[in-house]
């Protein structure tokens, strides 16, 4: 096929050409800037150590508590003196805010904190143990998802013992130089006290016996005599007498005094009189 294109149609063309302005395509580069954020992560306690606590009678019981924190940042963004401890029950805290890292590792760290009970403390198995820790930028974590066990004591301590100085023959309603008190020194509540007392023998005259039913006793402190006489070799209950055990330290519901009142036969002679079996008070 032979095209055949017109002088004319030729001469057209190159005035277009001439008229319109030949346009090409240009390259456009535009500037960004790029940021990244890279966030901090909270440390996570992933592992708590407790140990049941046993109290020491009228004493401090200390043990201690271990738990891991893992940080994704690792572990020197941990701020380590804000580790602690808190452990709680019925309002009583006992805790350690001071705790010290003892074992480092590229995927944690641990913390042991001692935290010290007193005898006093209530027997629960509902402490709640509560760790905490933050790293160094303020993120704190906390777990206290674990509960320990405080064990029941049952303790009881005498303060003074029974002296009797400068009585006459014959006297009556004598007193002892001292009073005589229990205190509770665990966290177990008594609500019974019994008393067993002994006839006294003469220390130069055994043949003078000084009878433990000469001897009244009462926990109020009422008029002389008006409380229970006691009787040789047999358990005897203090009636109304209580020993709870302390609340706080400043509690002194766990004292008990116990009164007594002697009266002395006119037939004894003047000598000392000591209890050749010794006298037992029971607590239950």
């Amino acid at each position: 096929m032979i095209l055949r294109i017109k002088k004319r149609n030729i001469i057209i063309l190159l005035l277009v050409l001439l008229i319109v302005p030949i346009v090409f395509a240009s390259q456009v580069i535009q500037y960004f800037t790029v940021l990244v954020s890279m966030t901090n992560h909270e440390p996570t306690i992933f592992y708590v150590n407790v140990t049941n606590v046993t109290l020491v009678a009228g004493s401090i019981a200390t043990i201690d508590i271990l738990f891991n924190v893992s940080d994704s940042d690792g572990f020197g963004d941990l701020n380590d003196s804000t580790a602690g401890v808190n452990v709680t029950f019925n309002g009583v805290s006992r805790g350690n805010s001071s705790c010290n890292p003892t074992d480092y590792n590229t995927n944690y760290t641990q913390y042991a904190c001692k935290v010290s009970f007193y005898y006093y403390d209530n027997a629960s198995t509902s402490w709640v143990v509560n760790t905490t820790v933050a790293d160094n930028s303020g993120n704190t974590s906390r777990n206290d998802t674990n509960n320990l066990q405080v064990k029941s004591l049952s303790s009881m301590s005498i303060v003074t013992n029974l002296t009797f100085t400068s009585i006459a023959v014959g006297q009556q309603d004598a007193t002892p130089t001292t009073n005589f008190m229990l205190n509770n020194t665990g966290n177990f509540d008594f609500t019974g006290i019994n008393m067993t007392a002994y006839d006294l023998t003469g220390v130069s005259d055994s043949t003078k016996i000084l009878g433990a039913g000469n001897f009244t006793i009462n926990t109020t402190n009422a008029v002389a005599g008006s409380g229970i006489q006691l009787q040789n070799g047999t358990s005897l209950n203090i009636t109304g007498a209580t020993l709870p055990h302390k609340t706080s330290a400043s509690d002194i519901s766990s004292n008990k005094t116990i009164y007594f009142w002697l009266d002395v036969p006119t037939t004894l002679t003047v000598q000392n009189y000591n209890s050749t079996t010794t006298w037992a008070i029971t607590v239950n």
